[in-house]
């Protein structure tokens, strides 16, 4: 199970089934992701977890202080310039080894940095292939001295979580209308996305939190989910019983906009485990 997943599983069991969409909702409005603000000496390096406001800062200092190409001119100067540049890389590297922490510990694939630009771009060549080709690196202003630009980076940051929030779940809408249809990884419609999540064959469920759409599933003891029943079967939101019995069988939950609902029959899909 990813750790999306067990924090998802472990959301239905602390939530109201009634308050699930909103919960799940709030979470997905806000990414991880790992802001570094970094300089030729080191980095502040704030990892956040998904759903949070705020994450834990670490202190990066370089293992090198040699940082200054200022020095004396004639023979000497290229050395002291190549120290110089050796203790830059140096830093960067121990920079970009928390960096790399730092994404794996909350699990995020935005990374945000701020800094001096000689400094971002070491860190940038320092961060392993694998990292490169699956985070989204993205520039955000100010530097790590004292200079005013905190409030103007921390605005920039809060725009920058939430363009690439829209743009995962545009992403995911995308490959979800790619896969529908005859023999597709996708199903659609309330009695198609059901089924599935009866069968286990639901990867990712797409479905539009409408307080006022007052269809109604059933569920219970060897029940997942369907849309017709009586007691001793518990009734309740189409939307939420199909949350709950995507949750149950570890499949992730993706709640669409209203708008987006509308490329989606009935307002709810899923992407499939299996054809």
């Amino acid at each position: 199970m990813t750790n999306q997943r067990k924090a998802l599983r472990d959301l239905l069991a602390r939530t109201e089934l009634a308050h699930l969409p909103r919960r799940i909702a709030d979470r997905q409005a806000r990414p991880p992701y790992v802001l570094v603000v970094t300089d030729r000496t080191g980095a502040d390096v704030t990892a956040v977890p998904r759903g949070a406001a705020t994450g834990r800062t670490t202190v990066v200092i370089g293992p090198d202080d040699e940082i200054e190409r200022n020095a004396p001119g004639g023979w000497s100067q290229p050395r002291f310039q190549r120290r110089a540049e050796d203790s830059w890389h140096h830093n960067a590297v121990a920079v970009a080894e928390e960096v790399t922490r730092a994404l794996h510990r909350v699990d995020a694939t935005l990374l945000l940095v701020a800094g001096d630009v000689r400094a971002v771009q070491l860190l940038r060549d320092g961060l392993p292939g694998a990292v490169r080709r699956t985070v989204t690196l993205r520039q955000v202003p100010g530097g790590r001295q004292p200079d005013g630009s905190a409030a103007a980076r921390a605005e920039a940051v809060a725009k920058a979580v939430q363009a690439y929030a829209a743009e995962l779940s545009a992403d995911l809408l995308k490959r979800f209308l790619d896969l529908r249809g005859p023999g597709g990884a996708a199903v659609e419609g309330a009695d198609a996305t059901l089924a599935a999540l009866a069968a286990g064959r639901v990867d990712t469920l797409l479905v539009v939190d409408d307080p006022a759409d007052e269809r109604v599933a059933w569920f219970g003891e060897g029940v997942v989910a369907r849309l017709d029943g009586a007691p001793p079967l518990t009734s309740g939101r189409l939307a939420v019983v199909a949350i709950r019995a995507a949750l149950l069988s570890d499949a992730d939950v993706h709640i669409v906009t209203a708008t987006e609902a509308e490329e989606i029959a009935e307002g709810i899909g899923a992407l499939t485990r299996f054809r």
